[in-house]
């Protein structure tokens, strides 16, 4: 997916949102600004939203000497997310359809996306994703993909949102190899080793990083182990807007199914959905 003119306010309103959880200085904020504008000069619109955000967010790590701007936020909705495990956990498990449930689920966590939201409502976001409407047309070919599948690699999105993925990651190690992936490094609210060991993944599969700490799946950058295994498996389920920004336009021959919730108007409209929308389709 390329960038439009409509997603530079955002570059500039997600720095100054970042910039915000450490500082209140009107210079660094200048400084900021001036080194994205100097930057959204020479590149290209061509290129992914997600991977211009990585740089303009960047920006803001290194002006403020901030590694990680979100961690307390991190922390707080890994504990949230954690406390209300055990009862997804039990959702999944006890449903006619666990996979099915597993993945409305995993899409109701993806609504913990400090990057692009203000405002998170996890209640009503888990009942509109369990009761509202699910893509079934896609689940059947994803169902007919999985069940002649062995490798999965399933690339995870926040921190937090993690704790949503487990129970259908717990559902499909019971008859897949699965590999889950984070971020090496930190990047907004993105999920790292440190969150995958929080919600003790790593004890569930083997977890593994892109390589960096770009937002999306960066594929210049990343590294020769999550080449490895994007390579190897026969299905690839991608977690968040950024990873669809990213892979969408990859030319691959394994089948990747991108699962989210529609928050940007632009991406919305690209995919030609609204809103709000629960999105899972397929490359």
């Amino acid at each position: 997916m390329k960038s439009y003119r409509q997603c530079i306010e955002c570059f500039y309103r997600q720095a100054r949102k970042t910039a915000g959880l450490v500082t209140d200085e009107p210079d660094v904020y200048r400084e900021i600004e001036r080194r994205i504008k100097n930057y959204l000069k020479r590149v290209s619109l061509r290129r992914a939203p997600a991977d211009l955000s990585t740089w303009t967010v960047k920006f803001v790590y290194n002006v403020t000497g901030c590694p990680d701007p979100y961690i307390e936020l991190k922390q707080r909705y890994n504990r949230i997310a954690g406390r209300l495990y055990p009862g997804l956990k039990k959702m999944v498990a006890s449903a006619h359809d666990p996979i099915l449930m597993g993945l409305k689920i995993a899409v109701a966590g993806n609504i913990i996306d400090l990057g692009i939201l203000d405002k998170i409502d996890l209640e009503s976001t888990i009942k509109k994703a369990i009761g509202g409407e699910f893509p079934l047309e896609n689940y059947k070919k994803f169902r007919e993909i999985l069940d002649r599948s062995r490798r999965i690699l399933y690339i995870l999105d926040n921190s937090g949102e993690i704790f949503f993925d487990k129970p259908l990651i717990e559902e499909l190690a019971k008859t897949h190899k699965v590999i889950a992936a984070v971020k090496s490094g930190p990047i907004l609210n993105d999920a790292t080793m440190e969150d995958a060991r929080l919600a003790n993944l790593t004890g569930l599969v083997k977890v593994i990083t892109t390589g960096n700490s770009c937002l999306g799946v960066n594929w210049s950058r990343s590294g020769a182990q999550f080449k490895k295994a994007f390579r190897n498996a026969d299905l690839v389920l991608a977690k968040g807007q950024a990873n669809y920004e990213t892979l969408e336009g990859l030319k691959t021959k394994t089948p990747i199914f991108f699962l989210m919730q529609s928050k940007c108007p632009v991406v919305a409209k690209y995919m030609g959905a609204k809103l709000g929308d629960i999105i899972f389709m397929k490359n």
